[in-house]
């Protein structure tokens, strides 16, 4: 069982799931992705919207899109999302029936997103924007890099 106490994202408790791609050396649950990510999720992977806000206390700000397409790369299973404007939904994953988002701790108790009202998002939605796709490239490449 894992030290809850370290993990604090959204779904921690429910994230036993284990790596279907193997791409990643020495990441085989979403607990050694979450690890890896606080040392590679930055400004330059940050949503464009969201840099205004991001600072390496919060480094998880304005990475739910990306990370969540690399949890799905590594993971598989499915991408969520729960609208917070008109155009935009915070996404988060879900494996095997496992909900988790690693992202979740960028939010405050009263401004979290209600999970019961998400829907499903296809990755093809979130990569037709170009801003999503080269963070999520850049996202990969200093994962890889940080792995060695």
């Amino acid at each position: 069982m894992k030290n809850l106490e370290k993990y604090r994202f959204y779904g921690a408790e429910n994230a036993e799931v284990f790596a279907v791609d193997h791409s990643y050396s020495g990441i085989s649950t979403p607990y050694e992705l979450y690890d890896a990510l606080k040392d590679v999720w930055n400004y330059d992977t940050c949503s464009t919207r969201m840099k205004y806000w991001w600072t390496p206390e919060k480094q998880m700000m304005g990475h739910c899109n990306v990370t969540s397409l690399l949890i799905q790369d590594i993971f598989g299973g499915e991408i969520w999302g729960v609208q917070r404007s008109k155009k935009s939904y915070h996404t988060f994953n879900v494996v095997d029936g496992h909900i988790f988002d690693l992202t979740s701790e960028q939010f405050t108790e009263s401004n979290a997103p209600d999970y019961s009202k998400a829907v499903k998002i296809e990755r093809e939605y979130l990569l037709r924007k170009d801003e999503i796709k080269d963070r999520y490239e850049l996202l990969k490449k200093n994962l890889s890099n940080y792995l060695g």
